[in-house]
């Protein structure tokens, strides 16, 4: 990757990967516990945040700059939290997803 991208996109694609493989790591182990509330979220959160930095970074490499995905990536951001804030409030109060 370091021959294709330049520093920024490099830290940028480590950024999505980590978050990526973190996610789906924590979704996984959150499932052990027999609730999904929320976690719908999360996957969505982590779609659209991974998701659109890697297509920003594909897109910036053809030479196509597509600025108007910059909004996509806080939105899956906080998807991501929001999610994650349910699913605990939802543990927290015994519910199942």
């Amino acid at each position: 990757m370091e021959a294709v991208l330049d520093a920024d996109a490099l830290d940028a694609f480590e950024t999505a990967s980590r978050y990526l493989l973190f996610m789906g790591a924590a979704i996984l182990g959150a499932t052990a516990t027999r609730n999904e509330a929320g976690l719908g979220w999360v996957e969505w959160g982590t779609v659209l945040f991974s998701g659109s930095i890697f297509l920003l970074l594909l897109l910036k490499n053809m030479g196509w700059p597509f600025a108007l995905l910059g909004p996509v990536t806080p939105i899956g951001g906080a998807l991501m939290i929001g999610g994650w804030i349910l699913w605990l409030r939802s543990l927290r109060s015994g519910e199942g997803g």
